[in-house]
């Protein structure tokens, strides 16, 4: 989702001395009990999701505002005025409500009416497309994120309900202030004690895994471009964040013909393959071996730890390279810059690939040349062929830059931004100062760049652009 952290507010104020006792409060008033001792002493992971959303969004501290208030009232972090702005809009814009999905448009979002209001809602979210389908009736938090809403991922699962005519009939119009985490807590979890150990338990067979793996990636088209020995690789170092899911990396790779039916084989054997390898994290271990360790027992365990997929990312990025291409477009070289390198800080901080990242780099390798920084673009077209050698664009703008075609755009470029720096009243940079690889490599093009070099993926398929010329202005 966006680049607010709901953990970042938990952190803050579970380890604020002068909030402790507004949070026994919370406790007690959530698992609704007279002392601590009373609450349950363990928790399953996605109790800990409702009441962390509760929390943040419902709970009232002795101030009479709630945490997200609170936090956006005193900023206890310090942020900028745009990144606290971000969580202003979620206090702003956020609400809770049962969701009908009419719609499901495969990795990208959701077409659902809230139940309550009848108002439909056009939503940015890649989880929820490979759990969803039309019809289906759910729990969710809506906030709007710049000008597009999103599920308010990384809080509350995602249930999935049935409602009778009555029922909707009944919501309709009517008050819906009873719906809360805290409510779908006592409606579906306290009410329901049943022992998930308690059910038939098996042991997860690392070869089957990895053949199942194999399998999955062959239906998915991802066995080209990365092996199961890789996946395991990205498992164990963790390249997503501790105890995060790779998911997000091979959603990336999918391309538009991978069935929802694949997809949610790949997010089961993903899972699979989590709990049998090896983590940093655990000294060695697995998940499937720290749980049996833990618990002192020989019996088997079926899926041991729960991987966090709430957080798949969203297109934010592509809007971002949609403006860069109309910066190009309209010979505004240094905004087309800004834009491009949001891109790659949002892919990188999301942990997010794409089939075709490579012409992302050769495009922005076009804005750089364009505004006249040559050494620069020339690195990013090089670095664009080094994930794929066969991109033809990419092969032909480094084929005319070696030949001197594009000289006179790149001087253009360069007498451009130095006239605009003589109309500001700015000194001139010298060109020659300029060490490319050292500018790229404090730039998120360059760290990304970084990042998917750790990742081993085979993006090399032969792959042709429409046109085979390269626009003056704009690359493909």
């Amino acid at each position: 989702m966006s680049p607010v952290s709901i953990q970042n507010i938990i952190e803050y104020y579970t380890s604020a001395p002068e909030y402790e006792s507004d949070l026994y409060r919370a406790v007690l008033n959530f698992f609704d009990v007279q002392t601590i001792a009373d609450a349950p002493a363990e928790i399953s992971a996605e109790v800990e999701m409702l009441f962390n959303e509760w929390l943040i969004f419902h709970f009232q501290l002795t101030s009479g505002r709630t945490l997200l208030a609170e936090y956006c009232e005193r900023n206890p972090h310090q942020l900028s005025v745009a990144e606290l702005a971000q969580y202003i809009q979620m206090r702003d814009t956020h609400f809770y409500s049962f969701f009908e999905v009419e719609r499901v448009r495969l990795g990208k979002g959701l077409t659902m009416r809230d139940i309550h209001s009848g108002k439909k809602y056009i939503v940015q979210e890649r989880m929820g497309t490979l759990q969803l389908h039309a019809g289906n009736v759910i729990f969710a938090r809506l906030i709007r994120q710049d000008k597009a809403w999103n599920i308010m991922s990384g809080t509350t699962p995602m249930i999935n309900i049935q409602l009778s005519d009555d029922m909707r009939q009944h919501l309709r119009g009517g008050k819906n202030d009873f719906l809360t985490p805290q409510y779908v807590y006592r409606t579906f979890y306290a009410a329901n004690k049943t022992d998930a150990n308690n059910a038939q338990k098996t042991t997860l067979n690392p070869e089957l895994v990895r053949q199942q793996m194999h399998a999955v990636l062959k239906r998915c088209r991802l066995h080209s471009m990365v092996s199961v020995e890789t996946i395991q690789e990205w498992i164990t170092n963790e390249v997503a964040g501790e105890r995060e899911t790779i998911m997000p990396i091979l959603i990336g790779l999918l391309d538009e013909r991978c069935s929802t039916e694949a997809m949610n084989e790949l997010l089961r054997a993903v899972q699979d393959l989590h709990n049998i390898t090896p983590l940093k994290s655990l000294a060695g271990k697995s998940p499937q071996d720290m749980v049996e360790l833990l618990q002192n027992v020989d019996a088997p365990i079926d899926r041991p730890l729960r991987v966090h997929v709430t957080n798949l990312g969203n297109d934010e990025w592509l809007q971002h390279e949609e403006r860069a291409r109309e910066y190009l477009q309209q010979q505004q070289y240094e905004q087309a810059i800004q834009e491009f390198e949001t891109c790659f800080t949002i892919l990188l901080k999301q942990h997010l690939t794409n089939r075709e990242v490579y012409r992302l780099f050769t495009n922005t390798a076009i804005a750089y040349l364009a505004n006249g920084h040559e050494q620069i673009g020339r690195r990013i077209v090089d670095m664009s062929l080094q994930l794929n050698p066969n991109y033809d664009f990419g092969q032909e703008t480094k084929r005319r830059l070696n030949n001197g075609e594009l000289d006179d755009m790149i001087d253009a470029g360069r007498m451009m931004r130095l006239q605009e720096r003589v109309e500001r009243g700015v000194r001139p940079l010298k060109e020659k100062l300029l060490n490319a690889e050292k500018y790229i490599a404090g730039q998120p093009s360059g760290q990304y760049f970084d990042w998917l070099q750790t990742l081993h993926i085979q993006f090399a398929t032969k792959h042709r652009t429409k046109s085979k010329t390269i626009p003056y202005r704009i690359g493909a």
